[in-house]
């Protein structure tokens, strides 16, 4: 009996850690959420250190207890569509990339004319190809010549082997 043996074909598939998701996606929320806690946790209050009202190392600037929960969870909002958006087939890392890709490369081509030193040794390089495409043009054309002439000498080198064998040109012996 033939052994079965299981070939995997997700290859490519990323492994799924927790709770269904990647590494790559529960590392995003880890960091989004410390990030959403150290927002709530610097925007409030410094609970037990210093005398009350002093402003310490720890909260460098008070606000309201509802504007510290929007802010935490627009930080916690981000992280969860960093990890778990994507557009056509990119995640958003990804498309950042491509953004800052995009915005790195020069996108207007400037014509300048070129200095006079430059512009002869161009025309010197320029010369020299055409000398070599007009080598290459007699080259050809005198082998094509060559060509012809042989084809030919072997027409009638074949048509006098067939004579020698004893036929004709017209048909048969």
């Amino acid at each position: 009996m033939l052994t079965r043996y299981e070939i995997p074909t997700h290859l490519g598939v990323p492994d799924r850690l927790i709770l269904g998701l990647t590494a790559r996606q529960l590392m995003i929320l880890m960091a989004g959420f410390a990030a959403g806690y150290t927002v709530w946790q610097r925007l409030g209050p410094a609970a037990g250190k210093g005398a009350p009202g002093e402003m310490t190392h720890a909260s460098l600037v008070v606000v309201s207890a509802a504007l510290r929960l929007v802010l935490a969870l627009l930080t916690v909002l981000l992280a969860l569509v960093v990890a778990f958006a994507r557009y056509h087939g990119r995640t958003i890392e990804q498309w950042m990339l491509a953004m800052l890709h995009y915005a790195s490369v020069p996108k207007t081509y400037v014509w300048r004319s070129l200095p006079i030193a430059s512009r002869e040794s161009l025309q010197h390089t320029l010369l020299d190809e055409e000398q070599r495409l007009a080598a290459r043009t007699i080259t050809s054309g005198a082998l094509r010549a060559h060509r012809t002439a042989s084809a030919t000498s072997a027409k009638t080198t074949g048509l006098e082997e067939l004579d020698l064998m004893g036929w004709k040109e017209g048909g048969g012996r």
